[in-house]
Order: C-alpha cells, then structure tokens, then sequence
C-alpha cells in the first residue's frame, strides 16, 4: 500500500504542479468561488506490484538495485484506479489484490506453507487549494476489505510457468495453503498531501494518512512520509525522479496478513523508496520501488502506466 499511495500521489501533484492555468490563487486574489469551474479530466491507472520488480534488470544484465529477491512475502499483486475530477476536486475508485506467502526459515522449503490474498476497493474524496507557495490537498476515504482465495496462487503459479520458474510452480515449491476461510471488513481514513515548489524542476512533499479498520480484516495505518521530486518538461516529454521516507504503524486482526514475510504489528517502521517516470503527453509510466514493505523487511517494487483525458491531456 505504501508503495502504490506514494506513486499516485507523486503524479498527481505532479501533474497539478505543471499546470500554469492552476486557479488556485495566493492571498488577496480573487477567490477561486467565483472562478468558473475547470472541465474534468478522467485518468486510468494500472499497477502491477512484484517483489521481483525491485531488482528490476538492466541492458546487459546489469540490475537496476543489488537486491536479491526470494519471491516470498509481498510477493506479486495489480492495482486498477480511476481518478475523475479537476486540480480542485477529483473523485478516486481503487481496486487492488495483493498476494502474501508465507516466508520459510533459512533452509526450508516453501512448498506447502501458508498464503493469502488481501482485496481491498476504495472509494475517497478529495479537495485541494493553495496557501502561497504551498499547495495540500485532503482525501478521505471508505473502503470495503476482503481476505481469502481470490486467485493468488492461480496468478502466482501462471507467472512462473511464463518465465520458466517451475521450481516454484504448484505441486513443487510453491506456498499453496490458504490460512482459512474467507474474512471481510471496512476500511476508513483520510489523506492529507503538501507540496512546496523549490524551484522550476524541483519540489518537496509531506504526506500523512490515518486509517482505521473494522471487521476480521483490513489494516489500521498511521503514516507520514517525506519527499523530493524534480522533473523536467521538454515539448510533451516530462521525466521525473522522486525519492522518499515514510514512517508507518499498522494493526490488524487478520492472521492472514501476519504471516511471516506479511505486515509487521511491532512497533513503526521505516520505508524508504523512490520512483523513476516519464511522461508522454497523456500517457505516464515508470518503475517504482520500496524498502521493507509493510515492516517485512523485504523490498517491493512496481510498474505502472496511467493515461489521462479532458484538459490535461491536451
């Protein structure tokens, strides 16, 4: 999750930040109530999460980061999103599946052991203005959160007959007992975001989000988090580099997502990250990566592309 909110944050302030028609004005400016209201723009987004990513390779063999990846834990996952509104207000609609295994102790094989499926759909709000140079915005938002077998292992197991991993395929050494039956539960919280603009091509952020969670799954979060982007337009070409360090707390009652290598309940953790992207004109992707996702102490990284329609596009 930490990984996914920060990637969406950074490309949509990203893409307000770069909009000189931004109404939102400083003090003593007319306000923006009497302002007629910007067209909305809709933008599709498609995340696909895998501990495999975080050691993305290079031309040549060469790897991205030095890290050595076991294909346990946080182990693969896809999140689709729909953002729909203005640099004033947008409304956003989230689905994500995230595939948990369990991660054996040193020497054991994996075979036969534990694995869940964490499904979470979100709804949420958002309002943003400005204060002089500093742009925020708040999202709260609602969520419905499922556990249980919602095709992980069938996701899991086709992926490493695709890339020739049959080491790690059903019937050989792959997680394939689900923790139990399925649980559901209710998710609600709020987002808050900040931007500061340092200069033309770079800007620092503050993130904080609360969440709480009801039911037999679903995950309570506390986090905060630090950034700095900088990015460049040339034409309709905008690349960007984002680097972060979030700090977070998590609670929750479903054993499924505590399995070794899942959510750690022990006290706050630290997760460092960063983000590479381009920009295209309407259409943006980019690689992303974390450290200790969710407190497990392992790496996650991600893919996405994401395209907008309406006046931003253009």
């Amino acid at each position: 999750m930490g990984l996914t909110l920060s990637l969406l944050i950074c490309l949509m302030l990203s893409a307000n930040a770069s909009d000189p028609t931004s109404p939102h004005p400083a003090m003593g400016e007319e306000s923006p109530s009497v302002r007629s209201e910007p067209a909305p723009d809709v933008t599709l987004r498609v995340v696909w999460l895998n501990d495999g990513l975080a050691g993305l390779k290079l031309p040549g063999g060469h790897r991205l980061t030095p890290i050595v990846i076991d294909d346990n834990g946080f182990t693969n996952g896809f999140e689709l999103s729909a953002t729909i509104g203005n640099e004033r207000r947008w409304l956003t609609l989230d689905a994500r599946i995230l595939n948990i295994v369990e991660r054996p102790p040193s020497g054991v094989s994996p075979a036969g052991l534990r694995r869940w499926d964490s499904l979470d759909f979100v709804v949420g709000l958002a309002r943003a203005g400005s204060f002089g140079a500093l742009r925020w915005s708040l999202a709260p938002h609602v969520g419905l959160a499922l556990g249980g077998n919602y095709g992980g292992l069938w996701m899991q197991n086709g992926l490493h007959e695709a890339i020739g991993e049959r080491k790690r395929t059903e019937g050989q050494r792959l997680q394939t007992r689900y923790v139990g039956p399925a649980r559901a539960g209710l998710t609600l919280g709020i987002a808050a975001t900040s931007r500061v603009q340092l200069l033309s091509w770079a800007s620092a952020r503050g993130d904080a989000e609360a969440q709480a969670a009801s039911g037999d799954t679903g995950v309570s979060r506390l986090s905060g988090k630090l950034g700095l982007e900088v990015a460049r337009s040339f034409g309709i070409v905008r690349p960007s580099l984002s680097v972060f360090l979030e700090a977070a707390a998590v609670r929750t009652a479903d054993p499924g997502l505590l399995i070794p290598g899942g959510y750690s309940v022990h006290g706050a953790f630290l997760m460092p990250g960063l983000t590479i992207g381009l920009a295209v004109g309407a259409v943006a992707f980019g690689w992303g990566m974390v450290l200790n996702e969710g407190g497990s102490g392992y790496p996650n990284g991600a893919l996405f592309v994401e395209v907008t329609t309406g006046r931003r596009a253009r």
